[in-house]
């Protein structure tokens, strides 16, 4: 008996040291985008978009696209779906109501006015973030009450004045690359 609990313990050491699949880093990373209240029960995606979890609230935990780097996992409500589907293929979102999206490892950075301003030697007002929400307003016209610049100090809009436009709302630190700096 004794020498079956041996076993057992030591079986148990090995699963608990074994390294993580692919499918099981993509799980932890997705769902350390947003709040373990939030991921508890979120649809969890790979990199690919390939459900990994049905969820049972509102929310999609994605992992990070495959070759992007710093890792940048977010969690989409179903209005920021729709959005990113739009942005994706290019097409004008139809928001007909509030979206929130967490980004709370963080993001690798874009350009501040363009949607498609991906590449940091091209653009002049590059801006990451670390922790951060994301709100999408039914209302284009309420985006008018934030600033467009990310130096504010608070929340501002990124991509006014586009069919993405939504409010950055910062946890912590904003690195701004504006013109002229």
């Amino acid at each position: 008996m004794v020498e079956s609990r041996g076993v057992i313990v030591v079986f148990a050491i090995a699963v608990l040291a074994a390294p993580l699949n692919a499918q099981e880093t993509a799980m932890w990373e997705a769902m350390s985008a947003a709040p373990e209240e939030v991921a508890a029960n979120a649809t969890i995606a790979d990199a690919e978009g390939n459900v990994i979890r049905e969820g049972t609230n509102r929310y999609t935990c994605l992992a990070t696209p495959s070759g992007l780097l710093p890792p940048q996992p977010m969690c989409l409500d179903e209005t920021w779906m729709v959005w990113v589907d739009a942005w994706k293929n290019k097409v004008e979102p139809v928001i007909d109501e509030p979206g929130i999206a967490y980004m709370l490892g963080g993001d690798g950075g874009v350009s501040n006015s363009d949607p498609y301003g991906l590449d940091r030697e091209t653009v002049d007002d590059w801006v990451s973030v670390d922790r951060h929400l994301m709100l999408l307003l039914p209302n284009e016209t309420s985006y008018d009450a934030f600033p467009a610049d990310p130096s504010y100090g608070g929340p501002w809009i990124m991509w006014k004045g586009t069919p993405y436009a939504h409010v950055m709302i910062p946890i912590s630190a904003v690195k701004y690359q504006g013109e002229g700096e």
